[in-house]
């Protein structure tokens, strides 16, 4: 098990984090509003060649930079060249794909970056809408570049999640293959790292 990274890992992590959003998003602007096929997947949620092909090129980048890191994609599940490693990337290219379907720009990619299962890096990107928050584990959240922060919480605040009951064949296989590591269902990554990021604004 490799130790804490270090300051300058977590920049580097962060730095190829925003390279693989930057792809993801370059090719969803490509197709967002255009006319493209809808594929249903075997839990009837749709997928779109923008879906695929940015899953794909958020890939290529993790690999060319981290050959030895394992990826969780929501499109391809889990890929990893080692028996073992202490750091996996789960990435989402659209969380939101019925809302890219239709037009509306409230959808984005995820990108997580956990060492020995815990979170050390995440981000939200909404490529339309040009907005990005970034986590970075013993940093401020910001938001395109800006500190950001929550309030104090009060008694009657509320936290919301969608149903959470899909489970992917590929987390199984990854629980098994790493079981310390808490791999989650992709549909579930939405609400893991918003609200770790805002946990991580609390300073």
């Amino acid at each position: 098990m490799a130790p804490h990274s270090s300051p300058l890992e977590l920049n580097h992590f962060a730095e190829v984090g925003n390279k693989v959003a930057d792809a993801a998003g370059e090719i969803i602007r490509k197709y967002f509003r255009k006319n493209f096929d809808v594929i249903h997947k075997h839990d009837l949620s749709p997928v779109t060649i923008a879906d695929q092909s940015a899953e794909e090129a958020m890939v290529s980048i993790i690999l060319d930079s981290f050959p030895s890191h394992a990826i969780y994609g929501e499109e391809n599940g889990w890929r990893c060249k080692e028996k073992n490693t202490d750091y996996v990337w789960v990435l989402d290219p659209i969380d939101g794909t019925k809302s890219f379907i239709t037009g509306k720009p409230v959808f984005g990619s995820l990108v997580a970056l956990l060492q020995n299962g815990t979170p050390i890096l995440g981000i939200i990107d909404q490529p339309v809408l040009r907005e990005r928050w970034i986590g970075i584990t013993g940093k401020r959240t910001t938001l395109n570049g800006q500190e950001i922060s929550t309030r104090t919480c009060i008694p009657q605040a509320h936290i919301c999640s969608v149903e959470m009951q899909k489970r992917h064949s590929s987390v199984l296989e990854a629980r098994l293959k790493f079981p310390y590591m808490v791999v989650t269902a992709m549909h579930m990554l939405f609400c893991l790292l918003v609200l770790w990021i805002l946990l991580l604004s609390l300073v």
